[in-house]
């Protein structure tokens, strides 16, 4: 096997190396079909929590771009071979195709946020780069995928059965605690991955999307990733209490305690009254987000309209609207 040269490095040797293997893999069993391949997330602006000093590192997100449109043959390829890339892999391969067709189109529900991430937020690994010619993302479509990141996060530690979007169960507005009698009221939740500890990756996650809902609301500004979107609300809303909160989480959970629970029992009390204020946060973005949708759905153009109406299968509002 040839390996594929990066044209672009990450600064760490194990993640290029691994990065290079999974590229290769794909060259191997795609060529020429793929034109780009970015790096997102904490690993591409140097903010991830590494696996030398934390039981639960960062994932790899990796974004793989077809020619054209992605055959239906060619999607359950490339996700068999991922998940074998990930049995002998030693970090948490996120690794997702997408067709370049779709993320050309003006009207791209699901992937409009990924246009963002692609523009503001990424690497290129390898091939043909595609920023320049992705079309702007309408602020209101941008709003909306925001929101629906956020209630999937918010329906993980709630779901007791698999985890989908549209939420397999619902959540009702207002929200109670995911476990109310749990040491951290439940935001310790396990990801849906055998042999994951509990950690605070989801409450970083969820936290994450409602301050970047309430910088978006606030400031009318953008953000690809959770450093990104926590880097502007520190500069745009320093006083904040709502954004305040979530960093505090996000510089904690993920900078200080590289995402595990910690051992000591300050810490332990520390996370606890992080959790019971999570609530309040995790009610305000759904408050915000029944403003934001219902505008839609009375005033938004159709696209603007429909995604408004899937969001409201994932969430319920007991009100006459």
């Amino acid at each position: 096997m040839t390996d594929t040269k990066l044209q672009a490095t990450t600064g760490i040797t194990h993640l290029d190396a691994l990065l290079e293997r999974l590229v290769t893999l794909c060259e191997q069993s795609f060529s020429p079909r793929i034109r780009s391949y970015y790096l997102g997330g904490s690993n591409s602006d140097g903010t991830a929590v590494s696996h030398d000093r934390s039981s639960i590192p960062s994932d790899v997100d990796l974004f793989v771009i077809f020619w054209g449109t992605m055959t239906e043959d060619e999607s359950a390829t490339f996700q068999r071979l991922i998940a074998e890339f990930q049995l002998t892999s030693p970090l948490q391969v996120d690794a997702h195709a997408f067709s370049e067709d779709d993320l050309l189109r003006t009207f791209r529900p699901q992937t409009s946020f990924l246009n963002t991430l692609i523009q503001k937020a990424s690497v290129l690994l390898y091939g043909n780069d595609m920023r320049a010619d992705l079309p702007p993302v309408p602020f209101s479509q941008y709003v909306l995928d925001v929101i629906e990141n956020g209630i999937f996060f918010l329906g993980m530690p709630r779901q007791r059965e698999s985890i989908a979007y549209p939420l397999v169960t619902p959540l009702f507005f207002p929200l109670s605690y995911p476990d109310s009698t749990g040491e951290f009221y439940g935001y310790d939740a396990i990801l849906a991955r055998p042999g994951t500890p509990r950690s605070t990756r989801v409450l970083v996650g969820l936290t994450a999307w409602i301050a970047t809902l309430i910088l978006a609301l606030e400031t009318g500004r953008s953000a690809g990733q959770k450093s990104q979107s926590l880097r502007l609300c520190k500069a745009y809303l320093p006083h904040d209490k709502r954004v305040q909160l979530a960093v505090t989480i996000n510089e904690l959970c993920k900078d200080t305690w590289g995402y595990a629970l910690p051992d000591r029992t300050e810490d332990r009390k520390q996370l606890r009254g992080l959790c019971r204020e999570t609530l309040f946060l995790e009610n305000e973005y759904l408050r915000l987000t029944h403003d934001y949708i219902f505008t839609q759905l009375q005033h938004g153009d159709i696209p603007g309209k429909q995604m408004a109406s899937r969001i409201l299968q994932s969430v319920i509002y007991q009100d006459d609207k």
